[in-house]
């Protein structure tokens, strides 16, 4: 059954699995124009006289309305028998609404994972996959530091420029190598606003270097690890055709469009492109026979 409560006399879950609360104005705005849409959850208190209720889902929407000056709407259900109970309640009804930033998910995976939970149990509870759940509890073995760098910093009034998140997929990257190269990595990628090709690339480089094996490659044979590279081929000559089929006029139009420092710029890595090529060409005629390899040349 929904109720309205004071949202001032409803207590906070004190083991609440979200602990970042992003847009609460905006949120208050919207509530104080159009009402709140969505219902929280609580159960009914009696052994404080401060408060009314306490929550299991909603405290977005329960923060919002205290700044709105709104009631807040939830519906009551029965008292969990524990608070692991509660934070399990809470976990999973969060995952309906605002989505939990990676490192909440990992630490709420851990917490079921530590009552006992299996994968396939934690994949049923959440609606993903058991790699899904694997992928987000491997965060866990990242240092602390790179896990913040995991982490939206703010919400959108926010002054200044934000600061990219490191991605989910640069994180499980770094996952292979050790705290203090996760740490250096992760910051030089998140700090430089690192593009997420180079950023892969210097990852594997460093990993290599190291003698360490990033766990992504352990499930992928030859042929798919290089298969790639061909994409990436039919790729650049599809894209490149496109200006080579252009009047020499047009191309030269666009061209002069530049600056002669991006002209440069676009030299430089044209050349540097081409000195890879020209590299993974020489390997790849390494690997034929003579006969083969002259046809060719």
């Amino acid at each position: 059954m929904v109720q309205e409560f004071d949202a001032n006399r409803v207590r906070r879950f004190p083991d609440q699995p979200r602990k970042r609360f992003r847009n609460i104005e905006k949120l208050a705005g919207s509530i104080k124009v159009s009402g709140q849409k969505r219902a929280g959850i609580v159960f009914l208190v009696t052994d404080d006289s401060n408060y009314d209720a306490e929550l299991i889902d909603g405290e977005r929407r329960l923060l919002a309305c205290r700044v709105a000056g709104c009631r807040f709407r939830a519906e009551v259900q029965p008292r969990p028998t524990t608070v692991d109970d509660q934070y399990v309640d809470s976990f999973i009804a969060n995952f309906g609404g605002e989505p939990h930033d990676l490192m909440e998910i990992a630490h709420g995976l851990e917490r079921l994972r530590n009552r006992g939970k299996t994968l396939s149990e934690m994949a049923a509870m959440t609606g993903k996959s058991e790699g899904w759940v694997c992928q987000h509890l491997s965060l866990l073995k990242l240092d602390p530091k790179v896990q913040d760098l995991l982490v939206d910093d703010g919400d959108d009034s926010t002054e200044g420029e934000k600061r990219k998140p490191l991605t989910f997929s640069l994180a499980q990257m770094l996952t292979s190598l050790p705290n203090d190269k996760q740490v250096q990595l992760g910051t030089r990628i998140v700090e430089t606003q690192m593009g997420l090709a180079e950023a892969r690339r210097l990852i594997v480089r460093v990993a290599r270097d190291g003698g360490h094996r990033l766990g992504e490659g352990n499930k992928r044979g030859p042929k798919r690890q290089i298969r790639p590279l061909q994409t990436l081929l039919d790729e650049i000559k599809a894209r490149v055709g496109i200006y080579i089929d252009m009047p020499s006029t047009e191309l030269t139009t666009l061209i002069n469009a530049l600056d002669n420092k991006e002209k440069t710029g676009m030299v430089e890595g044209i050349d540097q492109v081409v000195e890879y090529l020209l590299t993974i060409t020489g390997r790849i005629q390494d690997t034929l026979p003579k006969t083969v390899k002259k046809n060719a040349s």
